[in-house]
């Protein structure tokens, strides 16, 4: 069905708090998530591609950063300084740079640092906290790499990248939730349903 008969669709941000109203960011793009606390990172098209903007939680200051013909899913690191992405199921990890201009996502662009880090496919793909850590899924399992080990110019990288993990960590779906943590604010792709909404 997509967008045809919604109402009012596009990207809120709402306080975590009882009361609180939404927020219209933008009325363009989907998939929103933080980058920091006063970015926020969607995905758009231009055309046949995929860009990767972002905008302040005041709602101004729109910046492309990436554009892509085949990335289906983007993560940016907590700390703003590596974005792990989906390019035709393989999972792939690149710097970040600050650079001002718009960057071809891509496993084979040559203008920054970019390695693979799933040998098979990934899924889900999310960082740790502290942007050391990668995480994704495949299948069944969790993986997890840790950032400085896919590359060799890192502190404390290693001389030689060893071969990527075949095997992860089973998922026991039957263990207990985890309570999530509180934030000050929530994102929503906002998509109200003509006829559907009262």
């Amino acid at each position: 069905m997509g967008f045809t008969f919604c109402v009012n669709p596009g990207i809120y941000l709402i306080e975590n708090k009882v009361g609180a109203v939404p927020k219209l960011l933008s009325k363009d793009g989907f998939d929103p998530q933080f980058i920091g606390s006063d970015r926020i990172l969607f995905q758009s098209f231009e055309g046949e591609d995929k860009t990767y903007k972002s905008i302040s939680i005041d709602g101004k200051d729109i910046r492309t950063h990436f554009t892509s013909k085949y990335a289906t899913s983007v993560a940016v690191s907590p700390d703003g300084n590596w974005v792990a992405f989906i390019e035709l199921f393989k999972a792939y990890v690149a710097a970040f740079p600050k650079t001002g201009k718009p960057l071809e996502l891509s496993a084979n662009m040559g203008s920054v640092p970019v390695t693979q880090i799933a040998k098979d496919a990934g899924l889900n793909i999310h960082w740790s906290k502290d942007s050391k850590k990668i995480h994704w899924t495949y299948s069944d399992e969790y993986f997890t790499n840790t950032l400085k080990d896919r590359f060799t110019f890192m502190e404390g990288s290693p001389e030689k990248i060893a071969p990527m993990d075949s095997v992860g960590i089973k998922i026991n779906l039957e263990e207990e939730e985890n309570k999530s943590q509180s934030f000050d604010y929530q994102l929503i792709h906002w998509v109200e349903l003509n006829g559907f909404n009262k």
